[in-house]
């Protein structure tokens, strides 16, 4: 875990490659949930099951290289709460940097415009995003559809 501790913080994290806004389908959730309709649970209820898929999505992704690799991008988790007005559906966002590890980002709107955003390197050798194709297509595994964000210069 030492090792892959060392390589998660190396590279260039001050300006994003591309960025990636990451969606479930009602289908990715099914599957994930085992539960063939949410329909019946109550609104609220279906808003943390979704909100719960979407902050899990890096966890999956981790996961797929093993325990250490998990245990090490847990180690390297960050969250914060904040209040932004104005969003009003969670996010999900893949931050893709040149030579150092992606960062997946969650958005999960809370009560009074409260947010709360969590942080996590995605460190798995399966996972090359590399290109939008290769992001879409590892992604749509999971049940996601991509699209690239147009970043600001």
């Amino acid at each position: 875990m030492r090792e892959i501790l060392s390589n998660a913080g190396q590279g260039d994290f001050s300006q994003p490659k591309a960025v990636y806004e990451i969606q479930f389908s009602d289908q990715a959730v099914t599957s994930l949930t085992g539960q063939a309709d949410l329909t019946g649970f109550p609104e609220s209820l279906q808003k943390r099951i979704y909100a719960a898929i979407q902050s899990a999505a890096a966890n999956q992704i981790n996961a797929l290289d093993g325990a250490e690799t998990l245990a090490a991008a847990s180690i390297c988790t960050v969250s914060d709460t904040f209040v932004c007005d104005g969003l009003t559906e969670n996010t999900l966002y893949l931050y893709t940097y040149e030579n150092a590890a992606p960062v997946m980002v969650s958005f999960v709107v809370g009560q009074d415009d409260a947010v709360l955003a969590t942080g996590v390197p995605i460190l798995s050798d399966s996972f090359s995003p590399d290109s939008p194709e290769n992001v879409q297509l590892f992604l749509e595994g999971f049940g996601a559809q991509v699209s690239e964000i147009t970043i600001p210069d």
